[in-house]
C-alpha cells in the first residue's frame, strides 16, 4: 500500500510594507514641505472696525496701496489693466469667489469708489471690504 504523507507544504503569503512605508513617507514629506511654502497675503495697513468679521473660504484678495499701486491675487496691476484683469478672473471663477477689498487708509475715497465701481461692473456680486479689528493686526 501506498502510504500519503499528512503533511503538507504550506505556502505563506507575505505582503512587503517596505514600499508601502516609503510612500507613506514621501506624501508626509511632500505635504510637510507644501504647508511651507502656503502664504497668507499681503500686509496692508488697514483701517480698523469694530465690527469686523472673518470669512470664510479663499477669496480673490484685491489690494489697494497708499500709492495707488493695485494688486490682485499677489500680481501687480498695472494703471488701466484693473478691469481686464478682473475679467479674466471673473471669467475663471464665474463670478461665484468673493472678492476680498483691502485698502490702505491713505487712499482717497474716489480711488475707493473708483475700485468698488470696477469691480461691480466686472459681475461680480460678493464684495467684502476687509478692515483690522480692535487694533489686533489681521490678514482676513
Amino acid at each position: 500500500m501506498i502510504a500519503f504523507s499528512r503533511y503538507r507544504t504550506e505556502r505563506r503569503v507575505e505582503v512587503n510594507m517596505t514600499p508601502l512605508v516609503d510612500v507613506i513617507f514621501i506624501l508626509l514629506i511632500f505635504f510637510v514641505l507644501s504647508s511651507i511654502f502656503i502664504t497668507k497675503g499681503m500686509e496692508v495697513d488697514l483701517p480698523k472696525a469694530q465690527s469686523g468679521a472673518s470669512i470664510s473660504g479663499k477669496p480673490l484678495e484685491l489690494v489697494v496701496q497708499a500709492d495707488n499701486t493695485v494688486f490682485l491675487d499677489g500680481t501687480q496691476i498695472f494703471s488701466g489693466m484693473l478691469l481686464e484683469s478682473l475679467s479674466r478672473a471673473y471669467t475663471d471663477h464665474g463670478g461665484q469667489r468673493k472678492v476680498l477689498l483691502k485698502v490702505e487708509g491713505d487712499v482717497t475715497v474716489s480711488r475707493f469708489v473708483e475700485v468698488i465701481d470696477t469691480v461691480r461692473r466686472v459681475g461680480f456680486s460678493n464684495l467684502v471690504i476687509g478692515t483690522s479689528s480692535c487694533g489686533a493686526r489681521e490678514s482676513d
